[in-house]
Order: C-alpha cells, then structure tokens, then sequence
C-alpha cells in the first residue's frame, strides 16, 4: 500500500534517497506520470503507470488539493483545469475522479 492521498498536496516529503520537497503541483503531476521516479521513503515504487491526458492528470491534481488541508481555498481557485474532461468510456464528466 503506499501513501495517503488525504493531506498530501502542499506537505512536505521524504523521499527513499532523502531528498526532502514539498509535494506542489509539478511534483504530484511527475509523481502520477512516473510513480518510480520519485519514491516516497519508506514506501515501495509499486504504484502502475497509467497513460492520462494532461487535462486527467490536472483533474487528479486539482481533486488531491480539494484532499489536503495544506493547500488553500484561493489556491484552489487558481488551479486551472478543463471545465469538461472525457473519461476513458468517453462519457462527459465535470466531476474530480474519486478514490477506490
């Protein structure tokens, strides 16, 4: 199993070489294009690669940060992501994906 998603936006991160960053958007983006490139400590790299569209990764992003009590509202108001994404079965969906 590997991280929470709850709080994640916006905290800081140790990474298994102990690099330490704050999990900004560019970081959570890299993080869903390339789960093993940046492990989090004490976690193994087993999460699956996924191919999204830039607008799936920014709608996973923008929900991460609706998850995080790091990251503020106004913040969030300045996320910029598509009003209307399609998902993989092609339906419309204004919706953040959810977890599970």
């Amino acid at each position: 199993m590997g991280p929470t998603w709850k709080d994640l936006a916006g905290s800081k991160v140790t990474l298994g070489d102990g690099t330490k960053l704050t999990a900004d958007d560019d970081y959570l983006a890299r993080s869903i294009l390339d789960p093993k490139g940046q492990v989090v400590d004490g976690y193994a790299g087993i999460m699956p690669t996924y191919q999204l569209t830039d607008a799936q990764v920014a709608d996973v992003v923008a929900y991460l940060r609706q998850l995080s009590v790091h990251t503020r509202a106004d913040d969030l108001a300045t996320t910029t992501v598509p009003a209307t994404t399609t998902s993989p079965d092609r339906t419309s969906s204004t919706a953040p994906p959810t977890a599970g």
